[in-house]
């Protein structure tokens, strides 16, 4: 594979054999990213794969995910208990205020919904104690990382990025 066929008649002549190079064609390839995969004990869901047209924010999306139910006053529960954490590219800017996120950010901005399951918020306890509530982390696409994004509140900006 990758020569030209050759033949040659034994006994062979003292000399170099130079084999010609052939293109080979290799028939088309499809890849494409999973619905959703697992890193440890973290679920990924690739926002594509659940996203419709008819969606306007990452909350619409939220809502469809397996395993997820959003309340009507917006919580948002994991295998029937309540998220403890909700990040934006591992950064909680909106603190136990999520649904001003999820209710404003298009879901064009966000790669993946991370889940992570057993999440323990408070990093000096990770190891020590064990918290069956899980916690949301949004992976926004690179262009969405560069605009600039805020939280105001009379009084100020809460938080900016």
């Amino acid at each position: 594979m990758g020569y030209e066929d050759m033949e040659l008649t034994l006994p062979l002549p003292e000399s170099d054999i130079r084999l010609t190079p052939k293109e080979t064609k290799l028939r088309e390839v499809v890849v494409s990213a999973p619905d959703i995969y697992q890193r440890g004990d973290t679920l990924v869901f690739n926002v594509g794969k659940y996203a419709t047209a008819a969606d306007n924010a990452i909350l619409d999306v939220i809502r469809r995910l397996p395993g997820i139910k959003v309340e009507n006053y917006g919580q948002i529960m994991y295998n029937g208990r309540p998220i403890n954490k909700f990040y934006i590219d591992g950064n909680d800017f909106a603190g136990d205020r999520y649904g001003l996120a999820t209710n404003n950010i298009s879901k064009d901005d966000v790669a993946a919904v991370e889940v992570m399951e057993n999440h323990q918020p408070i990093k000096a306890l990770e190891d020590i104690e064990f918290s069956e509530q899980a916690g949301i982390n949004l992976k926004l696409k690179e262009d969405a990382r560069s605009r600039w994004v805020g939280v105001a509140t009379p009084g100020g900006i809460l938080t900016t990025r």
